[in-house]
């Protein structure tokens, strides 16, 4: 293979490893903050922040950010509200609305950096500027996520550092979000001798399932991060002929499969576990969007 199929194969995987579920809700460290100056007509703004958020106005909201992060200079979470909203405001586009959303997708990139500047153990911050400089590939071309390959894992690497060295609601959740984001990279991404000195990073198999153990640890209630660990115990139970995987794998994929609507993180899990067990044998290729070949091209996609 050549060096720029490795490096298509590379911006596909990674392209396709972007997908974050929705963060729960914690404690809101800038209405605290808020509440602490005595500014009660901005605290309102925020508040209506997350109503028009709730309610899907996803740029209104940004605006009202845009003006409590005037008058929070230090802190680094309005960036990554804005940043996240930006990036979950593109994927609302037309597949043909492409050059809006990769402008979409920079300015929030630019928003992230933002908050990192701030603050550089922001880990919100790295996980929405790991989800927009991700997706990027998508729509701009898929050799720009082979370039952007070590600055992703590093985001990934740092993320995690961060999280495990902080123990609160909030911190938990986001450190949840990258061991699954780093599982999802670490089994899709092809574990090519070459690959590193190419782009400069390769997959691995057993950190893929190690990282998704950790997520659902984490977090155990998210189906998502369940789907997420079998698809790694298939992808590696597959390759290397490990039964004691496989059938770990079928039996926790079983239980998602059968998982009450109120009990699923995103309504389409049940559908995507159902598909994972009924072509094991292709997991290491499998994304919430269809299933990749090793080659590099998309093929089923997913209900």
């Amino acid at each position: 293979m050549t060096r720029r199929a490795g490096a298509r194969v590379i911006g596909i995987s990674i392209a396709i490893a972007i997908t974050l579920g929705t963060p729960v809700a914690t404690a809101d460290p800038i209405l605290a903050a808020l509440d602490g100056m005595d500014i009660p007509e901005v605290a309102a703004r925020w508040q209506r922040a997350n109503d028009l958020e709730a309610g899907g106005n996803l740029p209104a909201a940004n605006a009202e950010i845009a003006i409590v992060a005037q008058h929070l200079p230090d802190s680094p979470d309005p960036h990554w509200r804005i940043a996240r909203n930006i990036y979950e405001h593109s994927r609302t586009l037309d597949r043909e609305e492409k050059d809006v959303q990769i402008a979409m997708l920079e300015r929030a990139v630019e928003a992230a950096d933002r908050g990192l500047a701030l603050d550089d153990e922001c880990a919100e911050c790295m996980l929405w500027k790991y989800a927009a400089l991700g997706r990027i590939p998508t729509l701009k071309g898929l050799v720009s996520g082979a370039a952007n390959a070590r600055t992703l894992a590093g985001l990934l690497k740092r993320g995690v550092e961060v999280g495990e060295a902080r123990d609160d609601p909030r911190s938990r959740a986001t450190l949840a979000h990258f061991y699954y984001a780093r599982a999802t990279f670490h089994r899709m991404v092809p574990d090519w001798f070459w690959l590193r000195w190419v782009v400069g990073v390769r997959g691995n198999k057993e950190a893929a399932i190690a990282d998704a153990r950790r997520a659902v640890e984490l977090d155990g209630t998210r189906s998502d991060f369940q789907i997420e660990l079998g698809a790694g115990l298939l992808c590696l139970g597959h390759s290397n002929d490990v039964e004691l995987h496989v059938a770990e794998a079928e039996a926790l994929l079983q239980r998602v499969r059968n998982l009450p609507a109120e009990l699923q993180s995103e309504p389409a899990d049940p559908d995507l576990a159902a598909m994972l067990l009924e072509t094991p044998e292709e997991a290491c290729g499998f994304s919430r969007d269809g299933f990749l070949d090793v080659d590099g091209a998309a093929r089923t996609k997913a209900p």
